[in-house]
């Protein structure tokens, strides 16, 4: 599956749902703090992405680089589970449309007042339950422009 590949389907068929994974839960950066490839495989892939995969024919996983992500026993994993995972080039992660979701929920998050880890994270709870399915499908389909200006850029630094 290749970027080319991508811009000629419709943007929808990436997540026609466009509902989160059942059970997904993005935590805070600090427990994520130290994820090898073989936790990422256990904690995210497995439990997750797989089940919902199968339940999505067709589905294409967007991942960014990140060590885990690109490590030999999760790309084997990916493979033997028939996951389509859409290739990224290096060091773009403003390509990545959930860093426009993460950017939004960071500024509303710092916008509050909180006091303790608790109110943190009730605060991110709060504010990822309220972003709105429109928001989600504005970014999916903004995945057409972002990828054609990709190959535009022969990968390189874009507008997005």
């Amino acid at each position: 599956m290749g970027w080319h590949k991508l811009l000629r389907e419709d943007p929808a068929s990436v997540h026609k749902s466009g509902k989160r994974p059942r059970g997904s839960s993005w935590k805070c950066k600090k427990e994520w703090k130290g994820l090898t490839a073989q936790r990422y495989i256990d904690e995210v892939l497995r439990p997750v992405v797989s089940p919902y995969v199968a339940a999505q024919p067709g589905m294409i996983l967007q991942q960014d680089n990140a060590r885990p992500h690109i490590a030999r026993i999760t790309q084997q994993y990916l493979q033997q589970n028939n996951v389509d995972v859409l290739p990224w080039p290096a060091s773009s992660p403003d390509k990545n449309p959930i860093e426009h979701l993460w950017d939004r929920l960071g500024r509303k998050i710092c916008a509050r007042r909180l006091g303790d880890v608790q109110q943190l994270r009730a605060a991110i709870q709060q504010e990822w339950d309220a972003v709105g399915i429109r928001a989600i499908r504005t970014l999916v389909t903004s995945m057409r422009l972002r990828c054609t200006a990709l190959v535009n850029a022969n990968g390189g630094h874009t507008a997005y």
